[in-house]
């Protein structure tokens, strides 16, 4: 009964202060979803291939009109060259108040302009020029069918050291790592184990979307290793259509908290998939306690 009491404050913790993804469209035809999150929540802004950054930079004015703190996606090969990079940025302070973004290489195979990677959008320190204070790098502990293993080994490391040079400089921008969605989580523990780059880590999870849609994002952005993983979470549920909690996830990632001073997981991030309003309710009742362990203190039910 103790280790229970102990397992739960820290998956109490854990759910505190935690963030959330959106496409600028979720704010058009769902608004009333992200009510009842605390003010000041991080919500991430998806900048959609091929759709204009009008979009994201109107989500972003919405999002801070309600008192959340928006994190538009700033993806470099999207980016034709600096001249434009710097409207963008001028445009989401002005406007919207922005100083956190999520910077990202892009899925797209051919740059649209001079930027190959974040890492060359780094280089021109835009970011402290426009008074930005905090920024997010991806991370992939399933791998990424677009980098190599050891290229992307190498990538982090150089965001690491980058980060570590900012935070000797007068501007201070802090930074931190955020994966793609998982649904291993002795693999993500081994993951952040073996890297422990010294950035926190806010873990990516799936929101609580149907067995089927889950497949189809995983499928679609390469992370094969976790699918037979989600296949067995998921052969506890009643039917296709019935949403899976990622519950197992939440409680491997709060014993490895409890285990492990060392942890750097420090938050939960959530993929909502199209249940945005049930993704919210459901974080939002792990961040108040108002839940229940249950199969042998290895899942969560709200």
């Amino acid at each position: 009964m103790q280790g229970n009491l102990a397992l739960k404050r820290a998956i109490t913790e854990l759910a505190q202060d935690f963030s959330l993804e959106v496409t600028p469209a979720d704010l058009i035809h769902s608004p009333g979803s992200l009510q009842g999150l605390p003010p000041g929540t991080r919500v991430y802004i998806t900048w959609v291939p091929g759709k204009p950054f009008a979009a994201v930079l109107q989500a972003a004015a919405r999002l801070t009109d309600w008192g959340l703190t928006p994190v538009p996606h700033l993806s470099a090969r999207a980016v034709t060259d600096l001249p434009e990079l710097e409207g963008m940025l001028a445009a989401l302070r002005l406007e919207a108040n922005v100083t956190q973004a999520l910077l990202i290489a892009g899925s797209q195979r051919h740059p649209a302009g001079a930027f190959k990677s974040s890492l060359d959008v780094l280089a021109t320190g835009i970011f402290e020029q426009y008074g930005f204070t905090h920024l997010g790098f991806a991370a992939h502990p399933d791998g990424s069918p677009d980098i190599a293993p050891t290229a992307l080994t190498q990538a982090m490391q150089q965001k690491q050291d980058w980060a570590r040079r900012s935070g000797l400089s007068p501007s201070r921008m802090s930074a931190h790592w955020v994966t793609q969605f998982c649904f291993d989580a002795p693999r993500v523990v081994e993951w952040e184990r073996g890297e422990r780059h010294g950035l926190p880590v806010h873990i990516g999870l799936a929101g609580l979307a149907s067995l089927p849609t889950l497949i189809k994002y995983a499928r679609s952005c390469g992370i094969g290793p976790s699918i037979q993983t989600l296949l067995r979470q998921g052969g506890r549920v009643m039917s296709l259509a019935h949403a899976v909690a990622p519950g197992e996830m939440v409680v491997a990632l709060s014993q490895a908290r409890l285990c492990d001073p060392h942890c750097r997981v420090e938050r939960l991030h959530f993929f909502p998939f199209g249940a945005l309003q049930r993704t919210v309710e459901w974080a939002l009742a792990l961040s108040h306690g108002d839940f229940e362990l249950v199969q042998q203190g290895t899942d969560i039910r709200t």
